[in-house]
């Protein structure tokens, strides 16, 4: 089966260069991988056009400040248009491993599921040396969501494997945020149409060069938004249940 491997990227010079690298030593030859580079400063852009130039992958460059969810959506657009049949997304930034893809890959080829997560809090999964605060705001993301949609599923994770077909598409595209809050809320909305989901256990490891996007004040957009649309996305199937006992 055709599959596409999606990474957005922004100034992760270093990161970018060596994961590309170990995902051509590890990959089949016949994968293709896409990045979507957010015109980075950092002089990464101009290693990606060599790459590209080259045939090692495919780049999509684009205007700055468009939001990871919209690169996430370009992403899901090329891999509908050009008929691919898996589609995976992971982070530039060094933190999601190659091993942890082909894992995640594997278990979609064997399972019946339409989309498979790596997942930091599944048993085995682990926040490799991460600080505090950042295992608690991400352990009460997944809280969150386990109490809006009655699963226990990591929604903010990027690492995900995808089957290709036309309602997770649609889904997926129709998600209203452009940011972070693509992540969790393209859960909500999948969980909806009924798209089959699980997850892997993965470890997530310190990023190894440059600082994180996620600036406090994005954290602090994120969690709300998440806590407000758990709470529609709960009252909307709560109110779905009830109107299906009454028939």
């Amino acid at each position: 089966m055709r599959t596409l491997i999606g990474i957005p990227t922004l100034n992760e010079g270093g990161n970018i260069q060596e994961l590309l690298q170990n995902l051509d030593h590890e990959l089949p030859r016949e994968t293709t991988i896409l990045v979507v580079d957010d015109s980075s400063t950092d002089g990464s852009a101009e290693y990606l056009f060599e790459q590209a130039s080259l045939g090692r992958i495919d780049l999509l460059s684009r205007p700055p400040n468009l939001g990871i969810g919209s690169a996430h959506k370009a992403i899901i657009s090329f891999a509908a248009e050009n008929r691919f049949d898996i589609l995976a997304s992971m982070d530039a930034d060094g933190t999601h491993s190659v091993y942890d893809l082909n894992r995640l890959l594997s278990k979609l080829n064997t399972s019946t599921n339409d989309l498979i997560i790596g997942s930091r809090f599944a048993d085995g999964g682990d926040l490799k040396d991460w600080p505090k605060g950042r295992r608690v705001t991400s352990k009460l993301a997944n809280y969150v969501t386990k109490t809006a949609i009655g699963k226990d599923l990591d929604c903010t994770s990027g690492l995900r494997a995808y089957r290709m077909q036309t309602a997770l598409i649609n889904s997926l595209l129709s998600v209203p945020y452009n940011d972070y809050r693509f992540f969790y809320r393209s859960i909500f909305t999948l969980a909806e149409n009924k798209v089959e989901i699980s997850e892997i256990p993965v470890t997530l490891n310190p990023r190894k060069l440059g600082n994180s996007k996620m600036s406090t004040q994005k954290k602090l957009t994120l969690a709300s938004s998440m806590i407000l649309d758990a709470f529609k996305h709960y009252s909307i199937s709560k109110r779905i249940s009830q109107e299906r006992v009454g028939l």
